[in-house]
């Protein structure tokens, strides 16, 4: 399998196509049993041909990627691996303790994109900017090849890229004909809010097939076989497809109950409710 790769406003560049591992394993739990399995999926997923791993701190599996890594034989930079600040990681010595532990669990030197998950304006007295210069430290540092965001509206792009003069190399965000969050592709785009506006990751997750299991793609994506966790695009087609008032409505009214139902927990590093998404 051949993937396309796209160059970010860095100068990097990543895979059009990445295999996501939210929901593997379900429950999150960095069990023993959890582990191997997934490193039993992403393992499958490397010999299919991906070369694009997406994890996070919040989904308790980058042990379990670490191993299939490990495992795979497949040459480092010839790999494009991703992970995402956990949610109670936002304070800067946070960042840079996690950043470590996750380089750890993965038995990376480094890392080709870190993304901060969610910006959590309602807590850390708001302050997501001291996350996004600390982000920026570790590429500096030579330890993060691409930092990033993910999750993030308009207001938080301008704040971060205001203050600090760095724009993100991905916005990772959810779009999908059900769901097209034209804000946050438009806030994406060129415009004249900086001279390098990020790209935008969307991500759009089947509604069938159980987690760690492969199905059909759609129309809507590029693929023609993708994980059940989601599959990733980069710019995307718009489809001509509008959400109704109600489901529009409920999307945004979820979307509050899922930030304020978050609350930090210091010592596992992370943050977690029962409609955690992404």
């Amino acid at each position: 399998m051949t993937i396309p790769t796209i160059t970010l406003n860095d100068g990097t560049t990543i895979p059009q196509l990445g295999f996501g591992t939210l929901n593997i394993p379900p429950d999150r739990t960095p069990s023993r049993g959890n582990t191997e399995k997934t490193a039993e999926i992403v393992g499958t997923a490397l010999r299919l041909g991906y070369r694009h791993i997406d994890s996070a701190q919040m989904y308790g599996n980058e042990q379990g990627v670490g191993e299939a890594i490990a495992a795979s034989g497949i040459l480092r930079e010839q790999l494009f691996i991703t992970s995402k600040l956990g949610n109670g990681n936002h304070r800067p010595e946070d960042v840079r303790r996690s950043f470590d532990e996750s380089l750890g669990k993965l038995g990376l030197d480094y890392l080709d994109l870190f993304l901060i998950h969610w910006p959590l304006p309602t807590l850390y007295d708001g302050d997501y900017v001291s996350s996004w210069k600390a982000m920026t430290e570790l590429v500096a540092e030579g330890r993060l090849r691409s930092a990033g965001v993910s999750n993030f509206q308009p207001e938080h792009l301008d704040r971060i890229i205001g203050a600090t003069g760095v724009p993100p190399a991905v916005n990772q965000i959810e779009a999908h004909p059900y769901f097209l969050n034209d804000t946050a592709r438009a806030s994406s785009s060129m415009t004249p809010r900086s001279a390098e506006s990020p790209p935008i990751t969307t991500r759009r997750r089947p509604r069938s097939s159980s987690p760690g299991t492969f199905g059909k793609g759609t129309s809507s994506s590029p693929s023609r076989c993708a994980p059940s966790g989601w599959r990733r695009t980069l710019r995307s087609s718009t489809s001509r497809y509008r959400p109704t008032r109600s489901r529009r409505s409920a999307r945004s009214t979820e979307a509050k109950q899922d930030e304020s139902a978050r609350t930090p927990t210091p010592s596992t590093g992370s943050l977690r409710s029962a409609s955690d998404r992404s």
